[in-house]
């Protein structure tokens, strides 16, 4: 039961995720679309009680980088370092039904 729950709060982990990219890429109305900042993403995570930790989402936003789904970019400014996301073609399909994958689990 702790590890079925573990998977199921992997599974939502990486489907906030993909949520929050699409959204973004939804709003751009026209402009190309702003990658996410991790820390954001962070922020979303643990308002849902979700990847308290930085190891682990970024653990869950590497394995949709490796599915091919989101684009990352570590970025450095001024000494500050940020990881930026953003959603891929594939991901964009993942979102809009065309294909499925049963380790993401997202809203209807």
């Amino acid at each position: 039961m702790v590890r079925e729950l573990s998977a199921a709060r992997v599974m939502r982990c990486r489907g906030i995720i993909m949520q929050v990219l699409h959204a973004e890429k939804a709003i751009s109305a026209g402009r190309p679309p702003m990658p996410v900042d991790a820390v954001v993403l962070r922020s979303i995570l643990r308002q849902f009680g979700i990847a308290k930790t930085p190891d682990l989402m970024r653990d869950q936003l590497e394995y949709l980088r490796e599915r091919g789904y989101v684009r990352l970019e570590d970025k450095e400014l001024s000494g500050a370092k940020a990881l930026l996301c953003e959603l891929t073609a594939a991901g964009q399909d993942l979102m809009d039904g065309i294909c499925q994958d049963d380790t993401i689990l997202l809203d209807d």
